[in-house]
């Protein structure tokens, strides 16, 4: 079985809720980067933001850390 776990660092963010909606039926769950810049040099999600995607989301998420210090992001 194919399993799919869309990216939603591309989202448009205004229109988070919506396309979380449209592709919910068609997937397993979403995958959400957290980067620091500092390991990696871009900072999409932070942790508050990722709770609130969580929130909205049925599914499963996959959050992928790329970040010098993953405790600071533990709550």
């Amino acid at each position: 079985m194919l399993t799919i776990y869309p990216s939603l660092m591309a989202a448009d963010q205004q229109k988070l809720e919506k396309t979380i909606q449209l592709l919910e039926p068609h997937c397993q769950g979403f995958h959400l980067d957290v980067m620091d810049n500092i390991f990696v040099p871009n900072f999409p999600w932070t942790a508050d933001e990722v709770n609130a995607i969580a929130s909205k989301i049925n599914n499963i998420v996959w959050v992928h850390l790329m970040v010098q210090n993953p405790i600071v992001f533990y709550r």
